[in-house]
């Protein structure tokens, strides 16, 4: 009996992408890995998503590429906007309701 295959390598200039939700994934290798249904790296790698862009040299990845981690990251998040006011980021006094 053969063992089934567990993961798949691809190798040189890699892209996937995410058409429905607008996700790049770009890197010079990417495992599958069948059984986890996850993608992951150890080389440097590049995602793009509407609101981020990110680098980093580790990648793990839900099949969608919608839940992912990336090490060593660099790049891109936008600030919440709860923390873009200077006097509420600064601030550290609590208000409590009567």
């Amino acid at each position: 009996m053969m063992a089934q295959c567990v993961a798949l390598c691809l190798r040189g200039r890699v892209r996937v992408r995410n058409l429905q939700d607008g996700i790049t994934y770009t890197s010079q290798q990417l495992y599958w890995d069948n059984e986890k249904h996850e993608f992951y790296s150890n080389v440097p790698m590049h995602i793009v998503t509407p609101d981020r862009d990110l680098q980093g040299d580790r990648f793990r990845s839900d099949e969608q590429l919608t839940r992912y981690e990336v090490r060593r990251t660099r790049g891109f998040i936008p600030m919440p906007s709860s923390m873009s006011n200077s006097s509420s980021a600064t601030s550290d006094t609590t208000n409590t309701a009567q």
